[in-house]
């Protein structure tokens, strides 16, 4: 059993797959995907007793648990990128053992429409952007100033842009650029969301846009940036520079919240007993 990440688009646009073969023949024994499951790396899949299957999609952002047949029957988001999740019994390990059985109670989620994983509308990769320092802050921007992606909107989702002039690089030189993004959803006319001309006597230089997209919730849509640059440069694409766009879902939202929240007195005496146990606490 295989991870199959699909990049390069082996299962269309961003889709990834868990693959059985037949070691012998070389034949697919059986497959699992879906429109809202992808990670563009990482990613793990463990066949459990009873023949279910332990899906980690790690940049998708979400582990869950499949019947034979594709159903869902397990789903767990957490405040972080789960990377290679693994089940074990709770009496895997003599310190595990030790540890009293926790209850265990049904999960039963808020919304029942598909959870849809993150790289699905993660506009640019790792690989597309690069860390630069503007307006006194680090950024990741796009290498690349023009494009277009097909992207899976998530429920109840926003657009945070944010795109400008690099004044570290500008300093004395004349230019003037028109940042424009646009999205399609195919359905009905393409709708402008950005649409910004500046120059290097723009204050301020740098601006940051936050956008309602709910509209657009679970529809796959084609997302675009341009940019038109004039100015006395070898290369004005230096200076115009857009972040990589990010569309935060309302569970994107509570997972922010969650990292930065204050655990409970109750929470952190578990933690401890789990540490003591395992021994990494004296």
């Amino acid at each position: 059993m295989v991870f199959n990440n699909g990049r390069g688009n082996l299962f269309d646009h961003r889709r990834s797959r868990v693959q059985a073969i037949n070691p012998i023949t070389g034949e697919l024994a059986w497959e699992y995907g879906s429109d809202f499951f992808f990670s563009s790396i990482e990613g793990v899949a463990q066949t459990l007793p009873g023949n279910n299957v332990l899906i980690t999609s790690s940049l998708g952002g979400r582990a869950f648990e499949i019947k034979s047949r594709g159903r869902i029957v397990w789903e767990w988001a957490p405040s972080y990128l789960p990377m290679r999740v693994e089940r074990v019994p709770y009496d895997h390990c003599p310190q595990l053992a030790a540890l009293p059985i926790p209850v265990e109670t049904e999960v039963i989620p808020e919304d029942r429409r598909p959870f849809v994983d993150a790289d699905l509308y993660r506009f640019g990769f790792g690989w597309e952007t690069e860390k630069r320092k503007i307006d006194n802050r680090e950024r990741w921007v796009l290498r690349s100033t023009e494009g277009c992606r097909d992207l899976r909107i998530p429920v109840d989702a926003t657009l945070v842009t944010e795109f400008g002039l690099d004044a570290n690089r500008l300093g004395r030189k004349s230019v003037r650029s028109r940042f424009r993004l646009t999205i399609d959803d195919r359905e009905r006319p393409p709708e402008t969301l950005v649409d910004a001309t500046l120059d290097e006597t723009s204050d301020p230089l740098w601006r940051r846009q936050t956008t309602s997209i709910a509209r657009y919730g679970m529809r796959q849509v084609t997302m675009c940036i341009e940019t038109e640059v004039e100015g006395d440069l070898d290369d004005p694409s230096e200076i115009a520079l857009w972040a990589n766009p990010q569309i935060r879902s309302r569970e994107d939202r509570k997972k922010r919240r969650a990292r930065t929240r204050r655990i409970t007195e109750q929470e952190r005496q578990l933690r401890e007993q789990q540490l003591e146990e395992l021994g990494y606490v004296n």
